[in-house]
C-alpha cells in the first residue's frame, strides 16, 4: 500500500498523527490484516460523517426556508389585521351614524303623530326599521371581523413561535455540525497520536544485567474504533396549538401544528392526542407529502375546560419518528 504519512518510531514504538494515515507494511499476515481493517473502518467512518454533515446542512437550509415562509406569513397576517381594523373602524362609524338617524326618525315620528299624519308615521316607521336592520347586520359583521382579527393575531403569534422554534433547530443543527466528533475517536475528539506495533524490523534486544533471557520491547495492537452512530435524517417537530376556541354550542376546537422533513423521500404525518401524556384518545388522518412541510390539523375535543396533550408522528418506509409532546387547555 502506498504510504500517505510519515511514521515515527522510537525505541520500538511507532507513532502516527492520525489513525487513517497508518502505513500497513507488516510481514505478519494477521497484523497486516488488522491494520488494513482499521484503515477500511476509518474511511467508512469518514464517509458516514460526511454524509451526516450533508444531511444536517440540508436540514438547516430547509429550516431557513421555513423561517422565510413564516416571516412572509407573519407580514401578511399583520397587513390583513391592519386592513380589518380599518374596516372595523369604518363600520363602527357607520353604526354611530345610523343610531343618530334612528333618533332623528323617532323625533319625526313623534311630530307626525302629533299632527295626526298616520301615513307619514307609517313611512317613517318603515324607514326606521330598515335602518335598525342595517345596524344589526353591521354589528354582526363587527363581531365576526373582531373574531377574525383575534384569530389572525393568534396565528401571527403562533407563526412567530414557530419561527423561534425553527431558528432554535437551525442553531442546534449548526452546533451539531460544528461539534461532530471525529470519526476515528470513540471519545469524540480526534486523536493527537496513535500508537502502533512497529513495522517488521529486527527486534531491539535489551542487554540483560543478569543472566536472564533477552526481552524484546513490544506494544499491544490498538483496538479498531467503532463506527460513528447514524442519526435519523427524518426530522419531526411539534409546535404549539393555535385557534383554541369553545363555541356557544359547547363544541371545543384547536388547530394542532407540526413540521416534518425528509429530503427526497415521501412522508406520512399525523397527530395523536389525549387527555394525558400517554395520548390514546384520538388521531388525525395522515397527510402524505414529499420533502419537508409544516402541517396543521383542526381537531374537535370532547370536553371543555380540560388539558389535552398531543404530538406529531411521521412515517416513511417503515421508519417511525415522534415529535415533542405539547399541551394546552381548552377554554
Amino acid at each position: 500500500m502506498k504510504s500517505r504519512h510519515w511514521m515515527f518510531c522510537v525505541a520500538g514504538l511507532c507513532i502516527a498523527p492520525q489513525l487513517a494515515f497508518a502505513k500497513c507494511t507488516f510481514t505478519n499476515p494477521e497484523q497486516q490484516k488488522q491494520c488494513l481493517e482499521r484503515e477500511k473502518q476509518a474511511e467508512a467512518a469518514k464517509r458516514e460523517r460526511e454524509r451526516q454533515e450533508a444531511l444536517r446542512k440540508q436540514a438547516v437550509q430547509n429550516d431557513r426556508q421555513a423561517v422565510r415562509r413564516d416571516e412572509a406569513r407573519i407580514q401578511n397576517d399583520r397587513q390583513a389585521v391592519s386592513n380589518d381594523r380599518q374596516v372595523l373602524r369604518n363600520e363602527q362609524a357607520r353604526v354611530a351614524n345610523d343610531r343618530q338617524q334612528v333618533q332623528r326618525l323617532n323625533q319625526e315620528i313623534e311630530r307626525a303623530r302629533a299632527r295626526g299624519d298616520a301615513r307619514r308615521v307609517k313611512e317613517l316607521e318603515q324607514q326606521r326599521a330598515r335602518v335598525e336592520s342595517d345596524i344589526r347586520s353591521t354589528e354582526a359583521n363587527e363581531r365576526l371581523r373582531a373574531e377574525d382579527i383575534r384569530r389572525r393575531e393568534a396565528d401571527a403569534q403562533n407563526a412567530k413561535a414557530n419561527e423561534r422554534n425553527v431558528r432554535a433547530d437551525e442553531a442546534r443543527r449548526e452546533r451539531q455540525v460544528a461539534n461532530q466528533p471525529h470519526p476515528l475517536s470513540a471519545q469524540g475528539a480526534a486523536p493527537a497520536a496513535a500508537v502502533y506495533p512497529p513495522p517488521p524490523v529486527p527486534p531491539a534486544v535489551i542487554a540483560p544485567a543478569t543472566s536472564a533471557a533477552p526481552t524484546t520491547a513490544r506494544v499491544a495492537p490498538v483496538a479498531a474504533p467503532a463506527p460513528a452512530a447514524t442519526a435519523s435524517p427524518l426530522a419531526v417537530r411539534t409546535y404549539p396549538a393555535s385557534s383554541i376556541v369553545t363555541t356557544t354550542g359547547g363544541a371545543s376546537y384547536a388547530t394542532l401544528n407540526g413540521y416534518a422533513s425528509y429530503p427526497g423521500k415521501t412522508v406520512r404525518v399525523w397527530f395523536e392526542w389525549g387527555d394525558g401524556p400517554s395520548f390514546g384518545q384520538g388521531a388525525t388522518d395522515a397527510q402524505p407529502f414529499s420533502g419537508e412541510r409544516s402541517v396543521s390539523q383542526q381537531v374537535r375535543f370532547p370536553t371543555p375546560k380540560k388539558k389535552y396533550y398531543y404530538r406529531t408522528i411521521a412515517e416513511s418506509s417503515g421508519l417511525l419518528v415522534y415529535g415533542e409532546t405539547q399541551s394546552f387547555v381548552v377554554p
